[in-house]
């Protein structure tokens, strides 16, 4: 299906009243695969008719699914409107001697230096992402860019 007749379907579903927030048993919403895959209309499209931009409870967070496929202008999207660049998103149990100290949760910001994309890491900081948060081993970022 072309994107031009993929955007009609969806928007005849929205115009429906499909709810782009609802998971799946994967816990993938709508708006999720949209903004992951990069489909900047279908995502804004979304926006409008009301999808979560922080994601689900922690899980299947679109921000950082857009910074890890490097989807940019979706990334520009959802900080425009109004995405919490320092989300986390639910991992696996950190593996340091002291879990309380730190988390193996992954925000937006751990996402783009770990594709290495220089400009996903520019926008984060300038709408306010945390250069500080600590990832697995309550390691620094700066850490896996080394």
């Amino acid at each position: 299906m072309d994107t031009d007749t993929g955007t009609a379907v969806v928007q005849l579903l929205l115009d429906a009243g499909a709810n782009v927030n609802v998971p799946s048993d994967e816990g993938e919403t709508p708006f999720y695969v949209a903004s992951s895959n990069g489909l900047e209309s279908l995502t804004k499209k979304m926006l409008e008719c009301g999808a979560v931009v922080n994601g689900n409870n922690g899980k299947k967070v679109p921000l950082n699914a857009a910074c890890k496929k490097k989807q940019v202008s979706v990334v520009q999207l959802l900080l425009a409107n109004g995405t919490n660049p320092n989300v986390l998103e639910e991992h696996d149990e950190c593996s340091y001697p002291r879990p309380s100290e730190c988390s193996a949760d992954k925000g937006p910001l751990i996402e783009a230096c770990l594709t290495q994309n220089v400009e996903l890491v520019d926008m984060l900081l300038e709408y306010g992402a945390d250069p500080n948060m600590l990832y697995m081993s309550c390691k620094h970022v700066i850490v896996y860019n080394s």
